[in-house]
């Protein structure tokens, strides 16, 4: 080292240099303990401080506090930071620090569980380091870290944290010959976690075969994803466990993509437990690491930005089908982008698409299908994808070849798809219809039930008249060509509706949090002079509405709400009092079962699932909880549960089952109850996962209604 504070040979200047063997003179850049050249950093620190510690055994603990801080051994295995006693080896609370070339070791043993590593900063980067430990070893909380070529080893637990962390070509490694759990991450819901990409699996020797997990979830919605990591025999054919948490497995996120042995063949994901997820090619190329950690402030610690942005430019780029929906001739798909990148697709519908890429059109029999096609933009095994929403209309007759009836019939088929998908929610309002085709054609129209039919728009009837049916029919013409269509709608009457309000006994409106994922994208008034709206979600996450109402003691209430469910999900209604005690909890099951919770003894336990529901049902839900003080002088709240299913769209309903005398453990009979809606993964962002129409609150002070009344 000469007197400029530079490594010899090396052309880099460092601002401090450690040295154990310096012979230290008064007024130096250099010291012989790094926590001594930390301690030398001004706090706040606003510029880059670069400390260079030469190779030696630094039996110390480290606290950084200070931002803008980089350590940089002279080589990995010669220069060892080591907890000297029972504490974590090194603290980082600072933001943008940087390690290369360090081993970072904490000797103490499972039992006394102290950190290698314990950070909370945000951007922080390890380069060629090794953090070695046993349980706990890596400790993540909070900000962003990314590991490139790193040796992280450790048997129980540890790598851990609520972190957002990219592991990229790092060694695993277990050291308990018992085995363990190489992570247990606690990520926020919605949050992204740990993800490992191009990572060593590995165990020392004498660690059991499978004996090792890749990882539990410490909290609730815990994130971790493998991505062509190779995996050493000690990890178990499970994969991933539930921490002795059955109901944590409706949280968690975990994730495997072409998991491969030590020599790289491909591992048989079959045996993983059923609540992990394998990832497709297109899902696994949207997780690279500079897209999971650059945040808003657009961080690169990987140097991949240009890359990624050159390829998300080619995605752009490209255009199928002259970006028209409607596909009427086989489409032959590109496979190269004019930069030369290669494109692979994937299909929504296989049999759609052949494996040289082209997609055919289905027989004159069939119908239009959609069509979500996936490209797959990738350079040197990196990759961004792109999506293209199709429809895909039927071949015509054989032997027709009229240029102006194979219009019509083009136009004929886009139609029978638009009105074979309708959805519910289109059929509650005012439907204008088209009268030009696509490809030009005209389409004039008659309807079979005159009162629904005015001036080209299908009108929904009054509430007094009740809902409607007939038949639409489309005449589509170009040229000398004819082609007539008809087509049978159900249209509702206008009180129906997917979500209102009937402001009975003073309750007040239904509350989104600020927070909540969801929009109202449409409101209006009802029948009923209550406002209803169609709840759209703008992203996967959960989103809750809350309501709130005031009882007394010695009332009965009387609530209920009809749901609609477009599709197997997971919705939980509760009610709790002021102070956020369950009182009962009913949940809809994505396996479409319904289990009812006690609370708030038995929250975790369900009392007694219901039958199996269906989706494209709409469902009446009806709660009588009796505050009386005959039923609740042993400390309990009495409740009864009906639950009815529509015969069609609109009902009568009939009740499919009833439970009578449950008993939930009384917390408050003065003051607010509410009831608490969360609606989780309305995915994709667009579409609602169900529809709620909240129909009746009462109060009774007197004649208790039997659990097999209907309203």
């Amino acid at each position: 080292m000469n007197a400029a504070g530079k490594a010899a040979g090396s052309g880099v200047k460092y601002e401090l240099v450690v040295d154990q063997q310096a012979a230290v003179e008064p007024g130096a850049q250099v010291f012989t303990t790094v926590q001594a050249a930390l301690n030398a950093v001004p706090s706040p620190n606003l510029a880059p401080v670069i400390i260079y510690i030469k190779n030696g055994r630094y039996r110390e603990h480290l606290e950084i506090k200070q931002d803008n801080i980089t350590l940089i051994g002279e080589s990995r295995d010669g220069t060892v930071i080591e907890a000297p006693e029972r504490r974590a080896t090194c603290v980082i609370n600072g933001n943008n620090f940087r390690a290369e070339q360090i081993t970072f070791l904490n000797p103490y043993g499972q039992e006394e569980r102290y950190q290698a590593i314990s950070a909370t900063g945000d951007r922080s980067v390890f380069y060629n380091c090794a953090i070695i430990g046993a349980q706990d070893t890596l400790y993540l909380r909070r900000g962003r870290f990314y590991f490139a070529d790193c040796l992280i080893a450790g048997d129980v637990d540890f790598i851990y944290g609520d972190a957002q962390a990219g592991f990229d070509r790092c060694e695993i490694r277990s050291v308990a010959p018992d085995g363990g759990y190489l992570t247990a991450a606690s990520t926020a819901a919605g949050n992204p976690g740990f993800l490992f990409l191009n990572c060593r699996i590995t165990a020392e020797p004498g660690v059991r075969k499978h004996s090792v997990y890749l990882g539990r979830p410490w909290r609730d919605d815990a994130q971790v994803t493998f991505i062509n990591c190779r995996m050493g025999e000690h990890i178990k054919s499970q994969g991933w466990h539930n921490w002795g948490k059955p109901e944590r497995e409706a949280t968690a996120r975990f994730e495997e993509y072409q998991s491969m042995d030590l020599d790289g063949r491909p591992l048989d994901l079959s045996p993983r437990v059923t609540w992990a997820k394998e990832l497709s090619a297109p899902e696994a190329a949207g997780k690279n690491a500079w897209t999971y950690l650059r945040g808003i402030d657009d961080w690169d610690p990987t140097g991949q930005k240009a890359y990624y942005q050159a390829l998300e430019a080619m995605a752009q780029a490209l255009v199928i089908n002259e970006g028209q929906p409607y596909v009427t001739a086989d489409l032959d798909l590109p496979v190269v982008t004019k930069d030369g990148s290669t494109i692979t697709w994937f299909s929504s519908n296989p049999f759609l698409l052949t494996a040289e890429g082209t997609v055919h059109r289905p027989a004159a029999e069939s119908s239009g299908q959609r069509l979500t096609l996936t490209a797959l933009i990738s350079q040197a095994g990196r990759g961004v994808t792109r999506q293209f929403e199709l429809i895909v209309l039927p071949m015509a007759p054989a032997g027709e070849h009229d240029p102006d009836y194979l219009a019509c019939w083009d136009t004929a088929a886009a139609l029978e798809e638009s009105f074979s998908t309708l959805p519910l929610a289109a059929l509650t309002d005012d439907l204008t219809l088209p009268v030009k085709g696509f490809n030009g054609t005209a389409i004039s129209w008659q309807s079979e039930n005159p009162a629904l039919f005015a001036t080209g728009v299908v009108i929904r009837p009054p509430y007094s008249e009740g809902d409607a049916t007939g038949g639409l029919t489309a005449r589509i013409s170009q040229g000398q060509a004819v082609l007539v269509k008809t087509f049978h709608v159900t249209v509702l009457k206008q009180e129906y509706n997917l979500f209102y309000e009937d402001f009975k006994t003073g309750i007040k409106n239904w509350q989104f949090p600020p927070e909540a994922p969801v929009k109202i994208c449409r409101t209006e008034i009802g029948g009923n002079a209550g406002p209803k709206a169609e709840l759209e979600a703008v992203s996967e996450q959960a989103a809750s509405l809350t309501r709130s109402f005031s009882i007394k003691p010695g009332r009965v209430i009387s609530n209920g709400f009809k749901l609609y469910l477009s599709k197997f999900g997971q919705m939980q209604y509760s009610i709790t009092n002021r102070q956020g005690q369950v009182i009962c909890k009913i949940r809809f099951e994505p396996d479409g079962s319904i289990s009812i919770y006690d609370g708030p003894v038995n929250l975790n336990d369900p009392l007694f699932p219901w039958p199996l529901y269906s989706p494209g049902q709409w469902y009446e839900l009806k709660i009588i909880l009796d505050f009386r003080p005959e039923t609740v002088a042993d400390g309990t709240v009495k409740y009864d549960l009906i639950l009815a299913l529509a015969d069609d769209y609109h009902g009568p309903y009939r009740r499919v089952e009833a439970y009578s005398g449950l008993k939930g453990s009384e917390q408050m009979l003065d003051g607010d109850l509410s009831l608490n809606t969360v609606c989780f993964h309305l995915s994709p962002a667009g579409e609602a996962l169900c529809y709620l129409d909240d129909f009746y609150l009462e109060e009774e002070t007197a004649g208790y209604p039997s659990a097999g009344s209907e309203r």
